[in-house]
């Protein structure tokens, strides 16, 4: 018995041994197979959020490695896609309407001087959203050359503000809204003015698109408290 104890325990001590390194290997293989499975996971949500025509991904998880890049790279041309497409569908609306109403007037010979006027004065308007469009795809073109590219400067909010009502009045005059400002004269910011410019603009056109006529459209502003720098709310 004295013999035998001792193989027994050097026996256990083996398998021991054995089980110890199989078990770090199983916990070795469900590693690395979580590392290899982890990009298929994330691009398997990146193409559900890409058939259900989501354009956030910010909830993804990219990684930090070649196949997290990849990923975003993806995500970045599916938005600029996604944009163009809608820039161009855009596009047709104010195309089309200039073409119906030059094609009503080409086609009508007998057509009264008033009613000339009232299809070249929609047509009119047409060209402006047009021109407005086309203003906004070169701004993209300039927001994908970099942010070195703009100029950083002091800017006055109000004077921002009431650069573009002088632009739009023509806008506020024939749809009969009135445009009501309230941003105190020394609030200002550092950044670029064209984007500050192009982002009030923006708001304020969509804000007459689709508001219909007779309406109000209010541009109020706030400093927010304990703030530093400064902080404002719109």
């Amino acid at each position: 018995r004295t013999e035998v104890l001792p193989k027994i325990m050097e026996d256990r001590k083996y398998l021991f041994g054995i089980a110890f390194l199989f078990l770090c290997l199983v916990l070795s293989l469900i590693y690395i197979t979580h590392i290899l499975t982890r990009p298929i996971s994330t691009f398997n949500q990146l193409i559900d959020a890409i058939q259900s025509h989501k354009e956030d991904f910010s909830k993804i998880p990219f990684g930090s490695d070649e196949f997290g890049e990849l990923g975003r790279k993806i995500a970045n041309a599916y938005e600029q896609l996604e944009m163009t497409q809608n820039i161009a569908h855009e596009l047709k609306t104010p195309v089309t309407g200039i073409k119906a109403c030059l094609e009503t007037i080409k086609h009508s010979p007998e057509m009264e001087q008033q009613q000339i006027m009232y299809f070249l004065d929609k047509a009119y308007m047409q060209t402006v959203r047009l021109s407005s469009l086309i203003a906004n795809v070169s701004t993209l073109n300039k927001l994908d050359e970099g942010a070195d590219k703009f100029n950083i400067e002091e800017i006055s909010l109000i004077g921002c503000v009431r650069e573009i009502q002088e632009e739009i009045g023509y806008k506020l005059t024939s749809n009969k809204i009135n445009f009501v400002v309230s941003i105190d004269a020394s609030y200002t910011i550092a950044g670029s003015y064209f984007l500050v410019y192009y982002l009030f603009k923006n708001l304020i056109d969509n804000a007459i698109e689709h508001g219909g006529s007779g309406i109000e459209v209010h541009l109020e502003c706030s400093k927010v408290p304990n703030q530093s720098p400064a902080e404002y709310e719109f």
